[in-house]
This record gives C-alpha cells, structure tokens and sequence, in this order.
C-alpha cells in the first residue's frame, strides 16, 4: 500500500489531481537537492500550495491579490518559514530573489501574462526554476466548466453584484474541504493552448524544459472529481493523452 505523503496533511486539497499537482511541485523541488529552497508563490490563494511546501522546511514567500484569501491563510498559518503578503504578480521586492517561483493556475487571469513572467525572470536566481500550472484553454475541464448550470448561477450571481454573497458561501466547511481561493470574481483573460503559452513562455525569455499533464476527458463531468476512483483513473489516462486533450498542463520553465 502507498504511503500517504505527510505533506499532505497540510492541505485543503481533496481532489486527486490536485495532489498530482503538489506531487509534481515536490517532486520538481527533490530534484535540485537541497533541503531549504527560497520559494516565491504568486497567487496562494488561501495557501493549499504554500503549507505544503513550507511543511517540508522550505522558506516561501505566498502573494495573492485577493485580501479575503490571504486573510484566511494567515489565520492558519504556524509556520515560522512561510510569509503571506497581498500583492499582485509583479509586485515583487526588487532586491527578492528565489531558487523556484511556483505560479499555478494564475497566468490566465492576467492581462499581461509577458509582463509578469518578465517579472518573474528578473526574480530568479541563476539556475532558478519557474514552475508552473496552467489549464487548458480549450480543454474538457473548461468545456465542463462553461456548460455547468452551477457555475452559470454563479456567473449570474457575480454579474448582480454578489460576490459577497459567493464568497460567504465558499467559506463553509464541506466534506471536499475549503476553496482554493476566495477571489471568485477573477475572469479568464487567456485561453491558452500548449502553442500559444510556449510562444509567450519563450517571448518572455523563457524554456520548456519539462511538461507533465494534469487530468483528461473524464473532467469534462462536473461530478467526476469527486468520484476518487474515476478522478485517479483520469489523471493516469492524462499522462497518456496528446497534450490538447487534456485540461491543463505543468510546466518546468527556465530562464533562457
């Protein structure tokens, strides 16, 4: 039987292919052998990502924009090692410099996507890594996503001027653990496709140096996810999938 990572015990986390992402990020930070890594994370959120990293005795520094989610983090937060700031992508100490910069799931939000991974360039150290999880903009998952009645109330909810509302309702407990953010508002400015982030990736300065898959097909079901089973079952057929018919990607980027 496989052992549970103790980072996981740190985590909001319940869906299987989000511990595939944490396992990729770890996973990607084991491979530079060093026990402490100064990390920077741009868009916590309320810090799913974060506490698992600095459970494993890594400095991190968690940003995000939203003032709700970093509140939230910080009421959980005991860990000497970890810090959350409010801040948008580019705002970044100009004297800051990090061994890995972990952006995930956040570029597509930004008008200015090359502006930011500028910023993040300039932030890491030489052999720096910038990793980074970005979905699919015409994948299953956002298919899923923009048929779903629930999501069209949502939508509907927001447009009337209740984000407050949402936000109130998203902070409950549930047996699928809390949000990942609170920043319910924040729309989709890209979607991407693996050729047209490559061509901003490397506009920007930057190199694919790997690329791992998130999960596939079965998520265009709203209620996959929650079923374990078929949710491992399609993050496993993911790795097997041409990239454009999963719903999003993992990126290993470096400076170069």
């Amino acid at each position: 039987m496989t052992k549970t990572p103790t980072y996981l015990a740190h985590t909001l986390y319940r869906d299987p292919v989000d511990h595939k992402k944490l396992a990729f990020l770890v996973e990607e930070l084991g491979r530079l052998e060093r026990p402490s890594l100064r990390i920077l994370e741009v868009g916590c959120g309320s810090g799913n990502v974060a506490f698992p990293l600095a459970s494993l005795g890594h400095r991190v520094d968690a940003t995000d924009i939203d003032a709700t989610s970093i509140e939230f983090a910080q009421s959980r937060n005991r860990f000497p090692n970890l810090r959350f700031d409010v801040a948008d992508a580019t705002e970044i100490a100009e004297d800051a410099r990090y061994d890995i910069i972990v952006v995930s799931e956040v570029l597509e939000h930004l008008s200015a996507p090359e502006a930011a991974l500028a910023r993040f360039r300039e932030a890491l150290d030489p052999g720096g890594l910038l990793l980074m999880t970005v979905a699919n903009g015409r994948g299953p998952w956002k298919l899923g996503q923009a048929l779903s009645p629930r999501r069209l109330v949502k939508r509907l909810v927001l447009r009337a001027g209740g984000s407050d509302l949402v936000k109130k309702v998203r902070r409950k407990p549930s047996r699928h653990g809390e949000t990942s953010t609170f920043n319910v508002g924040a729309p989709f400015v890209h979607r991407f496709t693996l050729n047209s982030f490559t061509r901003v990736a490397s506009e920007s300065g930057f190199r694919i140096e790997r690329r791992a898959h998130s999960d596939g097909p079965l998520t265009f079901f709203p209620f996959t996810r929650r079923v374990r089973l078929l949710a491992r079952l399609d993050s496993r057929l993911a790795d097997r999938l041409p990239p454009a018919l999963v719903s999003g990607w993992y990126f290993v980027l470096r400076p170069g």
